[in-house]
């Protein structure tokens, strides 16, 4: 421990005495370090993270085969696809709306969801206080009560740990406040949504009555039993579509096709990230790219500065130190420039992420789940090592090898540059 700290301090007073060459040195560093944190912060939050729901894996998305087109489902499919197929634990379904929140404070006007009862089991998401829709809130064919998102309740109740029991007046009608749902909870329609629904009432559903085949108004997600993938619940779809169109249910389209019963199963992550997923590893991997080149530039910076440097090293070895030792204090400089690097980066990171957080491209998913959280600053501490010792390492392999004798005696005792050295240059001025 004593010889790192002499070497951190020796490091420090070198890299004062090469201010210019520092300065420059961090200065590029920082760039490729600060692309590469907020590239990956951008990647942590929309592939690498779960999304907000228990065995979310399980979770799918019933749509269509073309993801960019909404896909609706009729009341009819969300309760016999469960029935006629193997593949699903359960469907649940919801339709948006916009509700008008009176009483108490200001009108507002939310995104709400009426979903069937069975939502919030289908999603596996407790409430954070409260609870959720049970069966008894549907019984005697009405229902009063209504589950909030995190953000409704800070905004509207004020945080109030007390807010189960309170009433909310939604559309004129008075409905009694059961659940607030944690802050990461959202749909899966929602993470792509500038209006992500923030309320949700249970459905009244008569399974006697469900309505017509033809009447879609229902956004359809669904969990899947174990060892069931989504590419065997899809191949189930369009069998039970056809026993459908069989039965005289639906017709067929007008080129023979099952039209709107063209169905897929999505894994609820895959439907989340969307086409983005390739496009961000893409990306994440042009931004090391650019850090490579970082890296190989400054390692020429660090090449050219070995030649001002060989005395010193030559000196020290005649002193009596080692290799080791000398390749160490050379890398520490590295590794002390990187840190330095790192730490500036961490500036541009967060400026780029406001900027793309402000303009929110359109399609990137969970941007508002970006942050340079304790998992991003643990990359960027090991990206900061591993450049340094990348960009160090040939010229502190290089330094540790002087020619001990030949240098002190081109050199001389002024420290000047050698005589061989001064002939180069001579002969490459008057070429």
């Amino acid at each position: 421990m004593d010889a790192l700290l002499r070497d951190i301090r020796h490091a420090f007073a070198r890299l004062i005495r090469d201010r210019g060459f520092a300065a420059v040195t961090v200065v590029t560093l920082a760039l490729g370090i600060g692309a590469n944190t907020a590239v990956f912060s951008l990647v942590k939050a929309a592939l690498l993270s779960p999304l907000p729901y228990g065995d979310a894996e399980r979770l799918t998305v019933i749509w269509g085969p073309d993801t960019a087109e909404t896909t609706h489902l009729s009341l009819q499919e969300v309760f016999n696809y469960p029935r006629e197929t193997q593949s699903f634990v359960g469907v649940a379904g919801y339709q948006e709306y916009d509700a008008s929140f009176t009483g108490g404070q200001e009108p507002e006007l939310v995104r709400a969801g009426s979903a069937t009862p069975n939502l919030f089991e289908v999603t596996r998401t407790p409430a954070m206080i409260g609870r959720t829709f049970n069966a008894g809130d549907t019984a005697g064919g009405a229902s009063g009560v209504i589950v909030i998102a995190h953000g409704l309740w800070q905004r509207r109740f004020g945080s109030d740990p007390n807010v189960i029991g309170q009433t909310v007046q939604v559309n004129g009608r008075a409905r009694t406040v059961i659940g607030v749902m944690p802050s990461s909870f959202k749909l899966p329609n929602d993470f792509s949504s500038l209006r992500p629904t923030e309320a949700w009432v249970p459905e009244v559903v008569n399974p006697a009555n469900l309505g017509a085949w033809g009447s879609r108004s229902y956004s359809g997600l669904a969990r899947l039993k174990d060892g069931v993938s989504a590419q065997t619940a899809s191949a189930e779809l369009p069998v039970v579509a056809e026993r459908w169109v069989s039965a005289g249910y639906v017709r067929r389209s007008a080129d023979g096709g099952l039209g709107n019963l063209a169905r897929r199963v999505i894994p609820a992550q895959d439907f989340v990230t969307g086409g983005m997923r390739t496009a961000l590893l893409i990306l994440f991997g042009s931004v090391g790219f650019v850090l490579l080149i970082a890296c190989a530039n400054v390692a020429n910076l660090q090449l050219a500065r070995a030649d001002v440097r060989r005395r010193e090293v030559a000196v020290r070895a005649a002193l009596g130190a080692d290799r080791g030792h000398i390749l160490r204090q050379l890398l520490t400089e590295s590794v002390m420039l990187s840190i330095a690097g790192a730490a500036a980066g961490l500036a541009v990171a967060w400026a780029g992420l406001q900027i793309v957080i402000t303009l929110r491209p359109a399609n990137l998913p969970r941007i508002d789940e970006t942050s340079l959280d304790a998992g991003v600053l643990g990359f960027t501490a090991l990206l900061a090592i591993v450049t340094g010792i990348l960009f160090g390492l040939l010229p502190a392999l290089q330094l540790s090898r002087p020619d001990v004798t030949g240098v002190l005696k081109d050199g001389g005792r002024s420290g000047t540059a050698g005589r061989s050295r001064q002939l180069a240059r001579t002969a490459r001025c008057e070429e």
